[in-house]
């Protein structure tokens, strides 16, 4: 399928989802079921009925919503939706889920019992190609693409929240990740919009930042100087990592405070908050969830920033300032806070570490597990094999063949079998060796009776002359 076709269809997918959401705006209906795609006609009530709804007190608000996750090549962002399916929906996901290429699109539903606010939001999640990413956007963004061909048209309303992924397993990319993608949304942003539209868009985004009029100047001066006209908020993901980070790449305190100080003022100046998480352990999907609800106008709740613990930082849209953030200097006694970015982080690849893990303690199952199943197969073998002999060779025919022995080829055949003259088993090792003695004392008795010849060379060699049967087992039972 070309890349154009794609496109097409979903643009009807989307302009589809804004037929039901313009539904819901009308003054004379209010949709009464969350809005999910694949839906028909959406149930609507009158305005008296509406009206007789009110005045149980109960007030029932209809929203709609849109979130874009963006991120590298294994930046932790299908991870990070995936978590956030478990947290929203309840349920556990699979093991292995199904990662799929193009531009995927989740709808999720939100009710509110306590404010009676419910509605669906949608979740864009492009790819990481940059060449596909580009295309895609215009169905992301219909609105902000065809500002400048339709002034009359509002361009606010495509996505309400932009989530960038920053793979946190290697520090040193951060700031790098986050340039990269906030410098292709800009520059999309620049040519599609009219300068009225792009000024509108950033005025959005200062609406959510209200205590600057009472910060510091340095604060005045950085903030929201990169703002781009979308709402952001840095996602750093596989937090997880930095226990390996300090065991196997020597990281300390005072690096990973460098590397929280450069980034909230990164952020500072988008006019974006800061969250640290890990879809391995769940760190801050909760804080996310809240934040995101609150960005996207589904609750004024507001996540709780924490600053302290290393792999949970949570700085929400609007909190910050440059006094905040110097805090961090106090702790930072070995490390000047201006040095050059990759002097102090290294770069390393504890991604390809972990997986090379993984792949090992996998292959060291499957060694184990291919062990137990040959041990399994050869117990099985072995109890075969036994029924075969035991069925093959009862005791009637043991009897006969034994018969048609001499004497002494019987006790030796006895002796090698296991079992005494007599016919009992033998009950250990030493009794063995007790029987075969006893059979040999036999033996010479019976050469030095009256009548025989002494017990010596041509004696032995004439009784196995006469009896090649016996010196073959004879010689068998000394090997």
């Amino acid at each position: 399928m070309s890349e154009t076709a794609v496109d097409r269809i979903w643009g009807n997918i989307y302009a589809e989802a804004m037929k039901k959401s313009d539904k819901i705006n009308q003054p004379n209906s209010v949709a009464t079921t969350p809005l999910t795609p694949g839906d028909g006609v959406v149930p609507s009530v009158s305005i008296n009925a509406l009206s007789e709804h009110q005045s149980t007190k109960q007030k029932i608000s209809d929203y709609h919503g849109n979130v874009v996750i963006l991120g590298d090549q294994s930046s932790g962002k299908f991870s990070l939706l995936q978590s956030l399916i478990q947290t929203i929906e309840g349920k556990k996901i699979e093991a292995n889920p199904v990662k799929y290429v193009g531009l995927q699109y989740k709808n999720f539903m939100y009710q509110d019992d306590d404010s009676s606010t419910r509605g669906t939001w949608g979740v864009w999640m492009p790819d990481a190609d940059i060449k596909s990413f580009q295309s895609q956007l215009n169905i992301i963004l219909p609105k902000i693409g065809n500002s400048k061909h339709e002034p009359s048209k509002s361009c606010l309303g495509d996505i309400d929240l932009v989530l960038i992924c920053v793979d946190m397993s290697n520090p040193q990319t951060a700031i790098s990740q986050i340039e990269k993608w906030v410098s292709e949304l800009n520059e999309y942003i620049q040519w599609s919009c009219t300068t009225e539209s792009i000024e509108a868009l950033a005025s959005d985004v200062r609406a959510r930042w209200t205590n600057l009029e009472s910060s510091d100047a340095e604060t005045l001066s950085l903030a929201l100087m990169k703002n781009i006209g979308l709402k952001i908020i840095v996602v750093g993901t596989k937090t997880d990592v930095f226990d390996d980070l300090e065991r196997e790449e020597s990281f300390d305190d005072e690096q990973f405070h460098f590397i929280q100080y450069h980034l909230r003022k990164e952020c500072l100046q988008l006019g974006a908050g800061l969250v640290y998480t890990s879809a391995k352990s769940g760190n801050n999907i909760a804080n996310l969830y809240t934040e995101i609800l609150s960005q996207i106008g589904f609750s004024a709740k507001k996540s709780c920033p924490a600053v302290i613990e290393r792999s949970t930082v949570n700085v929400p849209m609007g909190w910050d300032n440059m006094k905040k953030i110097d805090l961090i200097k106090e702790g930072l006694l070995n490390i000047d806070v201006n040095a050059h970015w990759k002097s102090i982080v290294p770069n390393v690849n504890m991604t390809a570490k972990v997986q090379d893990k993984q792949k090992t303690k996998q292959d060291d199952s499957d060694v184990i597990a291919d062990h137990q199943n040959f041990l399994e197969s050869l117990q099985k073998r072995l109890a075969k094999t036994n029924e075969n002999v035991n069925s093959v060779t009862p005791n009637g025919i043991k009897t006969a063949l034994t018969s048609k022995l001499t004497p002494e080829a019987s006790s030796v055949s006895s002796i090698t079998s296991g079992m005494t003259p007599a016919g009992t088993p033998r009950s250990s090792q030493a009794g063995g060796d007790r029987a075969l003695a006893d059979f040999f004392q036999d033996l010479l008795k019976k050469s030095s009776a009256p009548g025989g010849t002494s017990p010596s060379a041509p004696a032995t060699t004439r009784s196995q002359t006469q009896n090649p049967a016996l010196s073959n087992l004879l010689n068998k039972a000394k090997k």
